[in-house]
């Protein structure tokens, strides 16, 4: 069926579509520089460039249609080793609330803790006797912090590359890896989910002095968090092409995951 559908798909279509991402490519930044970071959402793939040469491709996992990655450039200044999740207000109201009425035992089994504070060093909480009940399905807010501290269960699993911005997105680690297997990778609440986290890593790490593939490799055997500065910020750009041409010089045409195509097809006539 699949087949069948890609072969009845007009040479008319696929010329709009190319249309289509030849202007969202006129938007992109212009800038050459010495290294930046591509994540393409659509083909669920990261390509991290040294002087235009890719060094390293790897598979990822963006965000699903309820929570999509968004399209925006930045600059990766950071990287977590170990790193907590704190988790936003939207996942505990939609998702951990719900699931504590269900079942009591949610919060333990998936290893979070409360925290007075954002602070990872604050007072937990007992949460013994809690009324969730009372936060399920009203605006009430919830009056502590959760947070998965460094381990096994943490869904941002053992690294974590920070690019502050106001959409809280961000590359990581994930315990999920058996989600890098299937052809379509769009699972997340937004963030940007890497197969191989280390082997990036590494590529960052022949340009930058204060990052020992040694010392991370001690540190990821631990539970002990690590932030680790860029001596110069990596640009990065996380953008939303359905077709593209590949280091083959090969043209792909990917899924409109988001229907975007659609959109801004409506929008242009």
């Amino acid at each position: 069926k699949g087949t069948q559908q890609l072969l009845n798909i007009s040479v008319n279509s696929k010329i709009n579509k190319l249309l289509l991402n030849i202007d969202r490519i006129k938007w992109l930044p212009r800038n050459v520089t010495e290294r930046h970071i591509v994540v393409n959402i659509p083909e669920y793939m990261l390509h991290y460039y040294e002087y235009e040469k890719e060094k390293k491709k790897l598979r990822v996992i963006v965000g699903d249609t309820e929570h999509p990655t968004p399209v925006f450039s930045d600059t990766l200044s950071y990287i977590t080793i170990n790193p907590y999740w704190k988790l936003p207000s939207g996942i505990i109201r939609k998702e951990v609330i719900p699931a504590m009425v269900k079942d009591p035992n949610y919060i333990k089994d998936h290893g979070l803790e409360a925290h007075e504070t954002w602070e990872e060093n604050s007072s937990i909480v007992s949460l013994k006797g809690f009324n969730w009940s009372e936060y399920l399905h009203t605006d009430a807010k919830f009056p502590y912090i959760l947070m998965q501290p460094p381990g096994p269960k943490n869904a941002l699993g053992k690294i974590k590359f920070k690019f502050p911005n106001k959409f809280s997105v961000y590359l990581h680690d994930t315990p999920t890896k058996h989600l890098f297997k299937k052809k379509k990778r769009a699972f997340s609440h937004g963030c940007v989910r890497l197969s191989q986290p280390f082997s990036l890593l590494e590529s960052l790490a022949n340009n930058e002095p204060y990052i020992n593939s040694s010392d991370v490799k001690s540190i990821l055997k631990s539970k002990k968090k690590k932030e680790i500065d860029l001596t110069r910020d990596i640009p990065i750009h996380l953008v939303y092409l359905t077709a593209w041409v590949d280091a083959n010089n090969q043209l792909i045409f990917g899924d409109d995951i988001y229907q975007y195509d659609r959109y801004q097809k409506r929008v242009i006539r």
